[in-house]
């Protein structure tokens, strides 16, 4: 079940019918923070095959946009939260693409051509996207 054997043995400690509440602390060391690890390497290898970079790329694009815009944990105040959540929306698909400024604007452009035919938000119009970016991508390096 993706447990650690502390958690177990708290789940088992506890009788039935009885409930016990962990601090954050003690949550967080048996392995309660709200994270399953094999979830979250399954949404993230989608996440990557959208823009079709491995998942070691993804999280280290991830990591790029927190250090560009600040991470979740140095936030001190709700102004500094939404100027990082601005910051992040601004950047997020270009920066996921690996685009830089005009190829962005490029496959937005082309992309709003192409796949316009296609319902919004769907699996296929994400498709249509990828392979208007790796077609981009391909004229790029050719360029070079």
């Amino acid at each position: 079940m993706n447990i650690s054997e502390d958690l177990l043995r708290l789940m088992i400690s506890v009788p039935p019918g009885e409930m016990r509440l962990l601090p954050a602390q003690d949550a967080r060391r048996i392995g309660l923070n709200g994270i399953d690890p094999a979830f979250d390497e399954f949404r993230t290898g989608q996440e990557a095959a959208q823009y079709g970079i491995s998942s070691a790329e993804l999280r280290r694009r991830h990591a790029s946009l927190d250090q560009h815009c600040g991470r979740e944990d140095e936030i001190r105040s709700l102004a500094e939260l939404h100027k990082r959540e601005d910051c992040k929306a601004k950047l997020r698909e270009r920066v996921l693409w690996g685009f830089d400024d005009a190829s962005f604007a490029l496959l937005n452009r082309t992309s709003a051509e192409h796949c316009k035919a296609i319902e919004a938000e769907t699996h296929e119009k994400k498709m249509c996207v990828r392979r208007v970016a790796e077609a981009i991508r391909r004229e790029t390096a050719q360029r070079r």
